[in-house]
């Protein structure tokens, strides 16, 4: 498990760490490699960017809200840290693979 960036990456400019980035994660859970990019805490509510959680490296649809994160996974359960939506989200597959979630919105 291992931590990479502080806030202050971002906020300096430094090489590797993008705007807007508080840190990056990644651990082996179960098996599964999870990795996790950190938004700023500022982040607005409604969907992360795609490459914010990977599990086995696709990209685990997340959404922020209000009173936490909820993934396409465990949709009807927000939990407080983006590490623990990734490992329920590990739990719930149990084994299967991830699937990645495409937007499809009416035209």
């Amino acid at each position: 498990m291992a931590w990479a960036g502080n806030g202050r990456e971002a906020a300096s400019g430094r090489p590797g760490q993008a705007a807007g980035i508080t840190g990056q994660f990644q651990e082996t859970y179960k098996g599964r490699d999870i990795r996790i990019t950190e938004p700023s805490a500022d982040a607005p509510v409604g969907r992360l960017p795609m490459e914010t959680v990977l599990i086995d490296g696709v990209s685990l649809h997340v959404s922020k809200k209000r009173n936490g994160f909820t993934t396409a996974v465990e949709h009807f359960r927000p939990v407080r840290s983006l590490r623990e939506a990734a490992r329920n989200s590990v739990d719930a597959l149990q084994g299967a693979v991830l699937i990645p979630v495409g937007h499809h919105h009416g035209s």
